[in-house]
């Protein structure tokens, strides 16, 4: 079913789109957008989508990679303890394979409440909860006892991955001209472009693992050393494939610690 905006709506959509997604993405040439046609909120939507992935898969990613560093560096003490806080880490690292995918369902559910659209989400939320329950409880029972936990954040990833399809799928039904060879180019090169500096850090963490065990300054300093190292990779090479996009959340960023600073 075609979407018709009228124009009292127009301002709500770059509202919700530029202040309540969980990135809060500007929209530049805003101009552009002041009487939006279907086309227009189609562009708006793609380009909503394609902002998400630039700055989230490269983030899911390290952070998969890192989480049991991580984790043991801000919860291996006291009465945790390393080994709990390295199970934590472990948790994290399953739930982190699903954040793209939340951050893109979080989006579209914004994109269906800017149309006043209140029952796709709410339908979608029901399916989430319901498939991870249902997925987590069925991995529970077959993993080992030292993995049982994990498979609730796997559960979530999973059910996030499946409904993204579902929602994405819908979601070209009633908001025509998105473009979707764009969104599907602009992935297959962020994911080329995230992989090798994962690739990169996994090596590092693995080959020289004593240097980034406990929760030491030394820690602390060696992990940042090792994302921002990873991140000027991905930076870099998104550039060399020509990841337009880049710029757009570059800027974004720049106003967000001027504005915080």
């Amino acid at each position: 079913m075609n979407i018709t905006l009228k124009t009292q709506k127009h301002s709500k959509v770059i509202d919700i789109l530029n202040k309540e997604t969980n990135t809060e993405f500007k929209i530049n040439h805003i101009q552009h957008y002041q009487s939006l046609d279907e086309k227009g909120f189609g562009d708006l939507v793609s380009y909503s989508l394609r902002m998400i992935l630039v700055l989230i898969v490269p983030v899911a990613l390290f952070l998969f990679i890192s989480a049991e560093e991580l984790s043991v560096f801000l919860f291996g003490y006291g009465a945790a303890g390393v080994d709990a806080a390295a199970k934590v880490g472990q948790v994290t690292a399953l739930f982190a394979l699903g954040l793209p995918a939340f951050s893109l369902i979080y989006v579209i559910n914004r994109i269906w409440y800017s149309t006043e659209n209140t029952r796709t989400p709410f339908v979608f939320s029901i399916l989430i909860n319901a498939l991870a329950v249902g997925l987590g409880v069925a991995l529970f029972n077959q993993a080992s006892v030292q993995d049982k936990v994990g498979m609730f954040g796997l559960s979530y990833s999973i059910a996030y991955w499946c409904c993204l399809l579902a929602a994405f799928w819908w979601l070209t039904r009633s908001v025509r001209n998105i473009d979707i060879a764009a969104i599907v180019m602009l992935m297959g090169k962020v994911i080329l472009a995230s992989v090798i500096p994962a690739g990169a850090m996994w090596w590092v963490l693995s080959t020289y693992s004593a240097s980034f065990a406990g929760n030491s300054k030394l820690v602390f300093v060696l992990l940042t050393l090792v994302w921002l190292l990873c991140t000027c990779i991905y930076v870099a090479l998104a550039i060399l494939l020509q990841v337009k996009e880049l710029r757009d959340v570059s800027s974004i960023l720049r106003k967000r610690f001027k504005t915080s600073a």
